[in-house]
């Protein structure tokens, strides 16, 4: 919270208006995106391993990393939020129906610019490599399931789009 603090107070001495924006993902898909992303670019530095290549087992290494806890972690990260911007000064998206014409209108209304619907065919930052299904997937569902709650709660369409 107190970053966040520090972030509005410099903000605003310099008279910029503060639009936060928090994008959130399925934890699971995220967490495997991550692993996928950090072992195709050699990337040991967020709770994998130096020179681990195997994704299931990067995957076991990354998803109780403090690193992983700080992203994935969206319960506290939107209270935070709300708590220092105020709930109706923080857009929340949801990376899987982020691409969908009324949600870019949504976000492009929040911003205060025109919709470019034609954005949501262009992906930056791809996944190469795979995220394929793991028998570990229920134990890191387990272990983030108060940010499941959470979201399913206050964000009802996550109940449908994060089965």
């Amino acid at each position: 919270i107190k970053r966040l603090q520090e972030i509005k107070s410099q903000f605003e001495l310099r008279n910029i208006e503060v639009k936060p924006i928090i994008l959130i993902r399925d934890p699971l898909s995220r967490i495997k995106s991550a692993v996928r992303s950090n072992l195709d670019k050699k990337n040991y530095y967020e709770g994998i391993k130096f020179g681990e290549t195997d994704f299931l087992n990067a995957l076991k290494q990354y998803y109780t990393s403090e690193h992983c806890k700080q992203y994935t972690n969206y319960h506290k990260i939107i209270t935070n939020a709300f708590e220092v911007f105020g709930e109706n000064k923080v857009y929340i998206g949801i990376y899987e129906n982020m691409f969908l014409n009324e949600n870019i209108d949504k976000l492009s209304n929040y911003l205060g610019v025109n919709s470019i619907h034609e954005y949501s065919k262009v992906y930056v930052n791809k996944t190469l490599g795979s995220t394929e299904e793991t028998e570990f997937d229920k134990t890191i569902k387990n272990f983030y399931i108060e940010v499941y709650k959470f979201c399913n709660k206050n964000f009802p369409s996550t109940n449908e789009l994060w089965k």
